[in-house]
C-alpha cells in the first residue's frame, strides 16, 4: 500500500499537535506548547478539478486556548460541540467555531489530575471519557463535571487506547500493553459492559480506528513495535 501526502501545515510559533480530527471540510487539531494548550480550526479545500495540482489546500481559521495541553478531542456535529481533554483532567467545550462553551474539571474514581487520553461521542449530549490510568467514563455535555457511569475495561491492565464502532456506537474497544484487544457492548450496562470479542497482537496497542471504509468493521491497529494491523 502506498501513502502520500495531500497537504501539510506547520503551526505557527511551534508546538505539538496531539490530537486532530477531521469533520466534513474542516480538520480541528489539538496540543500545546509547555504548560498551555489550544485547540485550532482549519479549513481544508479539496484540489481543484480544473487544475493539474493534487494539493489539499489548508488554511488557519481561528484557535481558542485551553486549560492544559489537550492529548484528546472529539466532535459531535449533530448537537453542535467540539470537546477537548487535557492532561490536568479536565473538559473543554466549544461550539464547531471555538468560542467557547464550558469549561471545568471532571470528578472520576481517581484524581481529578489524571489526564485525559481518548473522547468519543456516544450518542447526542454523551461522551466517553478515556483517562490514563484505564478508567472510562460516561458523560453528560450539559453536565461533564459528573460521571453518568464508570468502568474497569481490566482489572489489571490499564487501557492504553480505545475507540468506538463507526456505525454500532454501543462497541467499544479497548487496547493494552501486553498486545490484548477487547470488545465490550455498552447496551448490557455501562458500569460493567460484557466482553463479546478478545483479539491478540505479538506487542502493545498504541492506538485502534475502526475504517470509514465499505467494510466498518475492520479494525486498525497500531503497535509499539511501529507496525499496523488490520
Amino acid at each position: 500500500m502506498s501513502v502520500s501526502v495531500v497537504g501539510r501545515y506547520n503551526i505557527p510559533g511551534g508546538g505539538t499537535i496531539l490530537s486532530a480530527v477531521v469533520n466534513e471540510r474542516c480538520l480541528y487539531h489539538a496540543g500545546g506548547r509547555g504548560s498551555k494548550g489550544s485547540v485550532s480550526l482549519l479549513a481544508l479545500q479539496p484540489p481543484s478539478t480544473s487544475t493539474s495540482t493534487s494539493a489539499v489546500a489548508i488554511t488557519p481559521v481561528c484557535s481558542s486556548a485551553t486549560p492544559g495541553p489537550c492529548k484528546a478531542i472529539t466532535v459531535d456535529a449533530q448537537v453542535g460541540y467540539l470537546a477537548a481533554g487535557d492532561i490536568k483532567g479536565g473538559i473543554t467545550l466549544f461550539d464547531l467555531e471555538l468560542r467557547l462553551l464550558r469549561s471545568g474539571t471532571t470528578r472520576s474514581l481517581e484524581s481529578s489530575q489524571n489526564p485525559i487520553y481518548c473522547l468519543s461521542s456516544l450518542s447526542p449530549h454523551m461522551l466517553a471519557v478515556g483517562r490514563s490510568k484505564g478508567v472510562v467514563s460516561f458523560r453528560d455535555v450539559r453536565r461533564p463535571q459528573a460521571a453518568v457511569a464508570e468502568f474497569l475495561p481490566s482489572a489489571t491492565l490499564a487501557a492504553d487506547c480505545w475507540c468506538m464502532h463507526v456505525k454500532n456506537q454501543h462497541v467499544i474497544t479497548c487496547g493494552f500493553a501486553d498486545g490484548s484487544i477487547a470488545e465490550f457492548d455498552l447496551r448490557r450496562g455501562l458500569k460493567s459492559p460484557p466482553v463479546t470479542r478478545t483479539y491478540r497482537l505479538e506487542t502493545g496497542v498504541c492506538s485502534l480506528h475502526y475504517t470509514h471504509a465499505q467494510n466498518s468493521d475492520q479494525l486498525v491497529a497500531s503497535t509499539v513495535g511501529g507496525g499496523i494491523v488490520g
